[in-house]
């Protein structure tokens, strides 16, 4: 009965600990791929763009992609994927490249890119429906023409019509007219209206500050400590219980003496002592190593993310020529 309660602290104490430890992100991504893999890839859309707004890397912007191929939008699909090979560091990406690269190819055989060349520098490029990037970056559309609009930062404009055929890259060199006053004029006659800012770029800044896993994992060292301690004073404990026994009565010297140390009474209060410190030792042990166990694990996995296996396959959900095809993690 001792040690079954013992066991049941452990199990109150530990539940909670790993329970928190599953981070945030972790939280949003499975739920995204849950709802995307039991087709229901509206649902999953929201989950994929807060965790990726929320924790941008390579990882999050990948199954964001996933769920917009799901979805045919194949223009964000494609911006998404392309920011996502731009992450160099975040080891999943590392290890699961050649399939982000395989699922790019196939949403750019859906969609044109435009890149486009400028005289001004800082300028930013517009498409219908799209948030404007800068003209240096590679911009995705549906086949077919498209009216582009190059902006500088002195307010000045420039659109033109553009073709773009699905699979390929279109370049385009679009400069701005020498004289500002000229294109004031212009834009005052025929004022070209632009939507307002939208989202911001696929890759944000990461968020700073001490992550939940580290609290966690210093927390786990803290209690590891404690629990070695708690070991370390019950051996003490047991070990000047058993001394003083054997100091009082199997040194005597005289029959008295001895018949008092073998009474029942005074032997099963000293061995009683002795379980209740060897239970605490026990305790101590169990609680010290698992916590310790635990600190080494959030440390070691707190800098990245945890890797899931990834597999490449196409199946009727998703069409590409007939089918669609899809990462799964």
């Amino acid at each position: 009965m001792r040690y079954r309660g013992i066991t049941l602290l452990l199990l109150g104490v530990l539940t909670p600990a790993f329970a928190f430890a599953q981070s945030a992100e972790d939280a949003l991504l499975n739920d995204c791929y849950a709802l995307r893999r039991a087709g229901r890839h509206a649902a999953s859309l929201p989950r994929c763009e807060e965790a990726a707004s929320r924790f941008p890397s390579g990882r999050s912007l990948t199954q964001l992609a996933l769920t917009e191929m799901a979805l045919e939008r194949w223009a964000a699909a494609a911006t998404h994927l392309t920011a996502a090979l731009a992450d160099r560091t975040h080891p999943w990406l590392q290890s699961n490249r050649a399939s982000v690269e395989d699922a790019l190819r196939t949403v750019r055989s859906h969609v044109g890119a435009l890149e486009v060349a400028t005289n001004v520098p800082g300028a930013t490029v517009l498409l219908p429906g799209s948030a404007p990037v800068p003209a240096s970056n590679a911009v995705f559309a549906p086949p077919g023409r498209v009216a582009v609009t190059l902006r500088a930062g002195d307010g000045r404009v420039v659109t033109r019509d553009v073709a773009l055929t699905a699979g390929q890259t279109t370049r385009e060199q679009i400069d701005f007219p020498v004289a500002p006053s000229a294109v004031a004029a212009h834009t005052t006659t025929a004022p070209i209206r632009l939507p307002p800012p939208h989202t911001p770029s696929p890759l944000p800044p990461a968020a700073t500050g001490t992550s939940t896993r580290r609290v966690l994992a210093w927390t786990s060292a803290g209690l590891a400590a404690a629990g070695f301690g708690l070991a370390l004073v019950s051996w003490r404990a047991r070990e000047g219980v058993v001394s003083d026994y054997e100091g009082e009565c199997r040194t005597a010297r005289d029959m008295a003496a001895e018949a008092h140390c073998s009474q029942s009474q005074e032997r099963g209060a000293a061995d009683g002592r002795v379980s209740d410190w060897e239970a605490g030792t026990a305790v101590g042990l169990v609680a010290g190593g698992v916590f310790a166990v635990t600190s080494v694990i959030l440390f070691a996995t707190e800098p990245s993310r945890r890797v899931s296996a990834t597999t490449w396959a196409c199946a009727p959900a998703i069409g590409v020529a007939g089918g669609h095809c899809m990462l799964r993690f």
